[in-house]
Order: C-alpha cells, then structure tokens, then sequence
C-alpha cells in the first residue's frame, strides 16, 4: 500500500513538473537598462515577473524596453524608479534628446502588467512653475519639495508606455513625469486595464494623456489619472471605435484644450458605472462627445468641473450622430459661460432610472443643468427605447432655447411633474 501511494505522489509532482509555471526572475544582477531588457527577452513566452532591487536610469545608447509578442511580463516596481533619463534634475531636456527623444519608455506588443511591492517609499519631485511644460513633474530626490510614494515610471519624452497590439495592466506605481507629443499612455490595436496606480504630472505637446485608438479599450476599475496637462488634447481621448469602460477611479484637476477629461470621436463608445470626474479644466470640463460616439452613464459622478473660462462645464454633445444616455449618477456642481451641466447640440440623449443633474451653473451664478439647443432632441426613458423609465431620485433641470419659454429651468420628475429645480 505504502508503494501504491508513493507512486501516485511521484506521478503528480511529475505532472505538475510538466504544467507552465510562472517564473520569477533573478533581479539582483539588474542594474542597467540593457541588463532589465536582456532579462525580458531571455525569458522568451514563459510567464515571469521581474522585481527591481535598485533604481535604473537608461543611457543615450538605450532603446525602448520591449515586451514582445507571445511574453507575459509583470514588472515590480518594488517602490523603485525606472527612468527614460531624458531630463535632469531641474525637469530641463538634456539636449541629447532634442534630436534623439523619439522613444517611448516601454513597448508593449505582448501582455505587460506593472505592479508595486513597496508603495510606502517615498520619492522627491519638483514641479515646473513657468514656460510650456509649466506644471509638469520632474524627479528631484535631492531637493524636491513633492513626495510621491511607491514606484515610478518617468524622465521619458515621448510617452511611458505604447501598447501596440498587447496589454497593458496597471495595478500599483506611478507614471509621473513625461512630456510627449501624444499619449503617456499610448493604445493603439491593444487592451489597457488600470486596477490602481496613478498617472499624474505629465504633459502632451499635441495630444491626450491616455489615448485609445483604432478598436482599443481601455478598462478603468480603480486608481487616478489627475494633474495632468494636454494644451491641445485631453486628460483620455478614445476614438476610431474604440471603448472606455470606467467602474470606479478618479479623473481629476486635469487640464486640456477641446476637454479636460474625456474626449469621444469617430464611433467610440464611454461607458460610465462608477468612479469620478471632477476638477478639470478647459473649454469644456468633464465630458465632450463628437463624430458618433456614445456617452452612457450608469453610476458614478461628475462634479466641479469647468470655470467660467469653460465653454460648457459637465457634458457636452456637439453633433448629430453623438448621443448620450443616462440612466444613474449625478452631474451636480458643474460651471461654464454657455451651460454648467448638459449641453444637447444637435444631438440625441435619452435620460432615465435614478439619474440626477441638478446643482450646475452658468457663469453669472443662474441655474445651468441641460440645455438644449436647436435640432437637439432629449426624450425620457420609457423602457421601450432602451432606457428604464424615470424612478424615486430622478432629478434633471432644463433649460430649452425655444418652447417651454427661453431662459427658463424645467425639472422632470418621476411623477411627470415640471418645476424649477436647484
């Protein structure tokens, strides 16, 4: 018997000894850029996970790190830096780069997951107070005034990662610091997952801070995109049918150009189930929908964004293959000179369930919830069309440029009742 059950024991360690295991890197002899790209490509498609022990800063003669087809990295952070090296301590461009910056910090064309053992570590940062890339962050561990803690990605001038046909997961660490002419994160063809982490201080010259193009999805369930600058972008831009799936997390105090959060072209889709939006600036705050997109809320809120600079404070949906749905959350505290809340331009929104859109303003302080302009059409849900029918907590104000009467705030309510609403 003794045998029997010794047999059966060795037979299942050999079988497991068969089964693909994910490895784990031997990390101490990674010191350099080369030696941590020499590590992904020896491991070939065997799962692995690489812990950095030390900080690491690529030289002039260092590439892009690659993650290629077939591989699954997962890169710990472990509370240490990964730096592209492309700035100096005072967040000036080492000239080198001015002809030879062309390069992102990773390459993702495989599966690539970052994560952070170690987020109480802490790390200075400087923040640039004046010229183009005035509020961009700059690693300063000498005399930085600005502590971030765990890991970081930074110092690179083209944009931290480019998902190109891969997927790119974020669970902890930080991504601070990079100046590019497009995305910091950058999906073209790809998956980017954000379970936690933050993506802070960066800025775009001519573009998004995140960018989702070309039937990519980005899939927000936690962590921060804030404090980011795009002078003619915004804080995510998803379009060419691309998808933006957000559950929980936090956009905000970014600054942009056409929006300060999310921007949606070109029959793309923003799905919103929870989470925030709130604190951004530019001509329109929150939310601006062109060119077929679709905006559908579910839960979540969007607050406090926009400025009496701003166009239109909360959503806006500009053209007449937009749409946008609701049917939960709240858009309450928002601001702009021409609507604080909702503006239906030549569009299609259908509102329902539990959704709130009160407390917006325009510029002079008056009340600014929906407006609806010309050839706009705003209808309630009737379970029919897609959308449950109002229901208790329903609460939307609105301001019409024709009939009921122009200027005047209207309020639906679940009891079919009209009133002005604050």
């Amino acid at each position: 018997m003794k045998k029997k059950i010794l047999a059966i024991l060795l037979a299942a360690i050999m079988v497991a000894m068969l089964l693909p295991m994910a490895a784990f890197a031997e990390a101490g002899s990674i010191t350099t850029w080369k030696a941590l790209q020499d590590a992904i490509t020896k491991v070939g498609t065997t799962e692995t996970t690489i812990q950095l022990t030390c900080d690491i800063t690529a030289l002039e003669t260092d590439s892009s790190l690659t993650i290629g087809e077939g591989q699954k990295i997962t890169i710990d952070l472990n509370g240490f830096v990964l730096n592209r090296g492309m700035f100096d301590s005072d967040g000036n461009l080492i000239s080198y780069y001015r002809d030879h910056g062309d390069t992102y910090q990773i390459i993702v064309k495989g599966e690539l997951t970052i994560k952070d053992s170690n987020p109480t570590k802490t790390h200075q940062f400087g923040v640039i107070t004046e010229g183009d890339d005035k509020g961009v962050w700059y690693l300063n561990e000498a005399s930085g005034t600005n502590k971030v803690a765990g890991g970081i990605f930074t110092g690179c001038f083209r944009g931290a990662v480019s998902v190109d046909g891969g997927k790119f997961t974020l669970e902890s660490g930080n991504i601070i610091g990079n100046v590019a002419d497009e995305g910091r994160v950058d999906v073209d063809h790809g998956t980017f997952v954000m379970n936690g982490g933050m993506i802070m201080g960066n800025r775009s010259v001519s573009g998004d801070c995140v960018c989702i193009n070309n039937n990519s999805c980005f899939i927000m369930n936690n962590g921060e995109i804030r404090s980011n600058i795009a002078p003619e972008g915004s804080a995510v831009y998803i379009y060419k049918s691309s998808t933006f799936t957000m559950n929980n997390g936090k956009i905000s105090d970014n600054k942009g150009f056409t929006v300060g959060g999310v921007r949606a072209a070109n029959s793309s889709l923003f799905e919103m189930n929870g989470g925030e939006i709130s604190g951004n600036l530019g001509n329109n705050g929150g939310i601006y929908l062109e060119y077929g997109s679709t905006f559908k809320m579910h839960g979540g809120k969007i607050i406090n964004n926009g400025s009496d600079e701003s166009t239109i404070g909360g959503v806006h949906i500009t053209t007449g293959d937009a749409s946008f749905i609701m049917d939960g959350g709240l858009i309450s505290g928002n601001t702009g000179n021409y609507a604080g809340g909702v503006c239906s331009e030549e569009s299609k929104s259908i509102l329902g369930g539990k959704a709130q859109i009160k407390g917006n303003t325009v510029d002079d302080g008056s009340l600014g919830n929906v407006l609806i302009l010309d050839r706009a059409n705003i209808e309630l849900g009737t379970g029919a069309n897609g959308v449950v029918a109002p229901q208790d907590g329903f609460s939307v104000g609105v301001t019409t440029m024709k009939a009921p009467a122009s200027g005047t705030p209207v309020v639906f309510s679940s009891n079919g009742s009209a009133s002005d609403t604050k």
